[in-house]
């Protein structure tokens, strides 16, 4: 009897531990599960990760010609300034030459007025000598008519008074016509060369007008270049700082071997099978994380099997590993698309389709959802 008894307890324990065992194995097909499951969200990860890889390499290519355009706008700002040096040198100059002419015009002009009133006043005496020539001709005209019907009553005239008006009013009268002629070809001179001095200023004002308004449009050219070099460089700085921060990231992720990107896993990628298979794990794997410690802990006091036990070990860590790498990833992710769509003026540098991508935004899978 005690042998039948000791038998039926060893069925029973034997019952026992196979139930056990087959709850073990159940857990672990559910972990199995858990795994793939965690294995595709880690895949569609690594994938999205991979696009965006390929964005920061179009990034760094835009870098580079964005450093280009910047090394060139820097080129034409030195020679803006050049320019603007020159032209500020050259408006000196003008200035100081424009200063000195009016001067010397002003000099000029007051010498010749002197000259001008010395010349009216010559002309004057001139013509009042010309006046007093030709009344001392017409009354020699007439003395002569008298005389030449009265000689014979008249006492004979004296050599000095009929000579001196004859021999002497032809030569001062041709002398002050030309002297008056002479004078007035001066008067005409002055004023011609007085009208070109003040065409020659006028030049000159029209001049250091055209060099002000050129150098103030280079002057707000150059302001503008330089406000725009700036926000560029603090976009690009701001942008740099992100990608190496990624690049730490997938460096230290990769140093500790939570995740190592291989072209093979990429392409091997199905969508809809991912999915599906997904959506059908993501209702199970809640009620799953909430016992899955507790149930696994008395499977490994209860069961006596190496195997099973280093099993449940390395599923748990890769577990863990896997719900650390997809909460890490999937925050980054987010945060560098939140800081790329924050830089104004670059949408199109993520994309080419980058509106279709605007409309989908990216979303997790529901699982990676849960376990985060």
């Amino acid at each position: 009897m005690s042998f039948d008894g000791e038998l039926a307890t060893l069925r029973r324990q034997v019952e026992k531990f196979q139930n056990l065992n087959a709850s073990a194995r159940e857990q672990l097909e559910r972990v199995s599960k858990e795994n793939s499951t965690l294995t595709d969200d880690n895949n569609f990860l690594r994938k999205k990760n991979y696009s965006l890889q390929q964005e920061i390499a179009n990034h760094h290519n835009e870098y580079a010609r964005i450093e280009s355009e910047l090394y060139q706008q820097g080129q034409e700002v030195e020679g803006l300034k050049k320019k603007n040096d020159d032209v500020l040198k050259n408006t000196q100059e003008i200035e100081q030459n424009l200063r000195k002419e009016t001067q010397a015009f002003e000099k000029d002009q007051a010498e010749w007025q002197m000259r001008e009133s010395e010349l009216v006043g010559q002309i004057k005496s001139l013509q009042e000598t010309l006046n007093a020539l030709s009344q001392q001709n017409e009354f020699s005209k007439r003395k002569s008519g008298n005389t030449s019907s009265n000689d014979e009553d008249s006492p004979p005239p004296s050599p000095s008074s009929p000579t001196s008006p004859t021999v002497g009013s032809p030569t001062s009268y041709h002398t002050a016509v030309r002297e008056v002629k002479i004078a007035k070809r001066t008067i005409k001179e002055l004023e011609r060369r007085v009208n070109d001095l003040v065409t020659e200023m006028g030049n000159v004002d029209s001049l250091h007008t055209n060099s002000m308004a050129t150098n103030k449009n280079h002057i707000a050219k150059i302001h503008h270049l330089e406000n725009e070099l700036d926000q560029v460089k603090h976009m690009n700085q701001t942008l740099m700082e992100d990608s190496e921060r990624y690049q730490l990231l997938l460096h230290e992720k990769t140093m500790r071997g939570e995740f190592v990107l291989t072209h093979v896993m990429q392409t091997n990628l199905t969508n809809q099978n991912s999915k599906s298979t997904q959506d059908n794990a993501s209702a199970n794997t809640k009620f799953i994380s909430v016992d899955l410690e507790a149930e696994l802990h008395r499977a490994m006091n209860e069961v006596n099997d190496g195997n099973d036990h280093t099993i449940i070990e390395k599923l748990q860590d890769e577990i863990k590993l896997l719900k650390d790498s997809n909460k890490s990833l999937s925050l980054y992710i987010q945060k560098i698309l939140n800081r790329i769509m924050e830089a104004k003026g670059f949408e199109e540098i993520l994309a080419k389709d980058w509106s279709a991508k605007q409309e989908t935004p990216l979303t997790l899978p529901k699982s990676s959802l849960i376990l985060l």
